[in-house]
């Protein structure tokens, strides 16, 4: 009994190694009854082809991987055999509930089939769970016709890593109506931040939306403002409704109780590094800024320049321009905002002299700068 043993093994690898030596098909009788190894029924389906009685083979041979199930169910499926290709995707997310490539592989068949509620749910659970999968499976959602109301419903996990990638391919891809819906929807759950909050705006306001940008991002801040952060206390939020704030080797800009703009002298500088856009109806406003200025060389000194970024020829105003020394104190302009305009950019600018001496040197201190309408009951 003892001499068998050893010679049954003997035997069985002679068997194996004469499998690498002389190939067989992974459907043969050999294969069947599990005389192959799983690399030996790999290498022969590579050979032959992936038919689902090939496949049907390494299934035999690991039973409980559920990506063997997925390759089945999809050579059923190229074969036209739906219905038992479906059940050979349950099998394997039963034995692989939490496996993304799993669910994924599952995924392309519901929508290649149609069975988008099917795919809803598997999306939903493979974006909780892995990003690696984005961008596909946004694609599908926005192919399958569903309105976004259904999506966010459905096929969205409600966590702030799916939503915000999600919010991010409407940015790029969606309708301006599906992108206000995705980030109100964002807004009731808690699952905004500020970055995801300000790329969406600028998406709309890049758009044209701009009261829809407004509205949302006002919405998101809580409070209702012409322009944001008026003093300059805080450092400025990546939003058309804040300010940019640029800086040069010729023309520095700094924040400390306001805002410092420090000119070197070493250039002619055309300055304009500092903007902020805001959404106006029709009517009067005044701009006004607290200024202080010290020594602001050359016969161009800087300005607030308000104007329709679409169309300047409606609106295009200016303040006095500053110059020399200024103790500090207010300047201002009154305006007319014509029907047509719906956005104002206002920005602080200097254009280049045409005199010899001309590069600019000074610096410029801003304290508060304000906007108001002048008519509100009209």
């Amino acid at each position: 009994m003892r001499a068998i043993l050893p010679i049954a093994a003997l035997l069985v690898a002679a068997l194996s190694v004469s499998l690498d030596l002389v190939p067989v098909s992974p459907a043969s009788s050999l294969c069947r009854y599990g005389a192959c190894r799983f690399d030996q029924l790999y290498s022969g389906i590579d050979a032959a082809g992936a038919t689902p009685e090939a496949i049907a083979a390494l299934v035999n041979a690991d039973p409980a991987n559920p990506l063997v199930w997925c390759v089945y169910a999809e050579a059923l499926n190229k074969r036209g055999d739906g219905q038992k290709a479906e059940a050979a995707f349950d099998q394997a997310m039963l034995l692989g509930p939490s496996m993304p490539p799993v669910l994924m592989r599952y995924a392309n068949f519901d929508f290649a089939h149609d069975r988008r509620n099917h795919g809803f749910l598997l999306s939903a659970r493979i974006l909780a769970s892995t990003s690696a999968f984005d961008e596909i499976l946004f694609s599908y959602l926005q192919q399958s016709g569903a309105p976004v109301s259904e999506l966010l419903r459905t096929a969205l996990p409600n966590a702030s890593r799916p939503a915000r990638s999600w919010l991010a391919w409407l940015c790029e891809h969606g309708s301006t109506r599906d992108l206000t819906e995705t980030w109100t929807w964002m807004q009731n759950e808690g699952l905004l931040d500020e970055q995801s909050a300000g790329e969406a705006a600028w998406s709309l306001w890049n758009r044209g939306a701009y009261r829809n940008a407004h509205e949302l991002w006002c919405g998101w801040l809580e409070i209702y403002t012409l322009l944001e952060n008026t003093r300059f206390e805080k450092p400025p939020k990546h939003s058309p409704f804040d300010w940019t704030l640029g800086s040069s080797s010729a023309a520095s800009v700094e924040r400390g109780n306001g805002l410092e703009v420090r000119f070197a002298g070493t250039e002619n500088v055309a300055f304009s590094q500092l903007h902020q856009f805001t959404v106006v109806r029709p009517g009067r406003y005044r701009f006004s800024a607290e200024i202080e200025a010290e020594g602001l060389t050359t016969d161009q000194g800087p300005y607030f320049h308000i104007f329709d970024p679409v169309d300047p020829r409606r609106l295009d105003v200016a303040t006095s321009v500053i110059l020399g020394t200024a103790a500090r104190s207010w300047i201002g302009t009154d305006f007319m905002v014509p029907e047509g305009t719906d956005a104002l950019e206002v920005q602080l600018e200097r254009r280049p002299s045409e005199f010899f001496d001309n590069r600019i040197a000074g610096k410029l201190h801003l304290y508060q700068v304000s906007l108001e309408r002048r008519d509100p009951t009209r």
